[in-house]
């Protein structure tokens, strides 16, 4: 009878080989998972950084269309009906498909407290007789009064506003004076829009006496006449704009120094986010905005990962 003896010289290489092999699918298992959230973080970054790209180029076209209405304003300058004039270059201009999110562009002028009563009766006769001046907050000094909007029949209640008598617009005209700058105000609440709270701004151009921008910030204090501006609704301007491509979950927050940051946009994307989310800051028109990117499943799914316990797997079944 023949008998079968048990190898026992080839148990123990066996077992070596068998406990490497797992250990070492355990760590590339590891591994896999590390370089996966790594990939992740990576990737969410830059994402953020894109969008918030895509956000101040969202905003650059809208600085034209407010140096077109100042070239308007500077025209118009020496003509009687100013009004009807500034309604006429409005109809050159196709504000929805060119601009979209804003609510138009205006004209803001500067009134010393003492000079309002005439300027009222001026601006009444130049075609709106039942011009009067309104206020957010009873205030001293100028008056930064909106004198024009088009389209008017959309922005009625902002005529007549005097910008100066709320802190924040206050502050980004001023802004806009000193530096001969776009500039930007805080998230508001329009006058014309008030279902949107704090969803709002107004973008701001100086216009100076003589044309041409004084060198120093005392001299353009002294030679501003007033503003071109627009309302922009934050909302329409970014849904345009398609920020991450819905991959991702969009949140912006003015956190500007001195201004107590809050949440002014969020997409309004379907899903769940599943990994943290990375965030970007720039200066945007003398404010400071902070975005956050929360990356959805489609963003993960394009990323191709390999899973970590599938790897594990594979090492144990080998």
């Amino acid at each position: 009878m023949k008998r079968h003896f048990f190898n026992l010289t080839l148990v123990r290489p066996a077992s070596v080989l068998a406990g490497g092999l797992l250990v070492l699918s355990a760590g590339l298992a590891y591994y896999t998972h590390w370089h996966n959230a790594r990939t992740l973080a990576q990737a969410t970054s830059k994402a953020a950084e894109i969008a918030m790209n895509g956000v101040a180029e969202a905003l650059r076209r809208y600085q034209y269309g407010l140096r077109g209405a100042r070239g308007a304003i500077i025209m118009l300058e020496k003509q009687s009906d100013k009004r009807a004039g500034f309604h006429d270059y409005s109809l050159t201009r196709d504000i929805t498909t060119e601009f979209p999110g804003a609510r138009g562009f205006g004209y803001i002028h500067r009134v010393a407290q003492a000079d309002t009563p005439a300027f009222v009766a001026a601006a009444s006769a130049d075609g709106k007789p039942d011009f009067a001046v309104k206020q957010l907050k009873p205030h001293d000094g100028d008056r930064y009064i909106i004198q024009y909007i088009e389209p008017a029949g959309i922005n009625m209640d902002a005529i007549g506003l005097d910008i100066a008598s709320e802190p924040g617009r206050r502050m980004a005209a001023d802004a806009a004076m000193q530096s001969g700058t776009v500039q930007l105000t805080a998230p508001i609440t329009l006058v014309q829009a008030t279902g949107y709270p704090a969803q709002s701004f107004l973008m701001l151009l100086p216009v100076y006496r003589g044309y041409v921008m004084p060198s120093d910030a005392a001299a353009r204090a002294a030679a501003l006449v007033g503003w071109t501006y627009a309302p922009l609704m934050t909302r329409d301007i970014l849904d345009a704009a398609r920020l991450g491509g819905g991959t991702g979950i969009i949140t912006l927050y003015d956190v500007t120094s001195g201004f107590p940051g809050v949440q002014f946009f969020r997409t309004n994307q379907a899903g769940e986010a599943v990994a943290a989310g990375a965030m970007a800051e720039r200066t945007v028109y003398g404010r400071r905005w902070q975005l956050r990117f929360e990356p959805l499943p489609v963003f993960v799914t394009a990323l191709r990962f390999w899973n970590p316990w599938l790897v594990l797997a594979l090492g144990s079944g080998l």
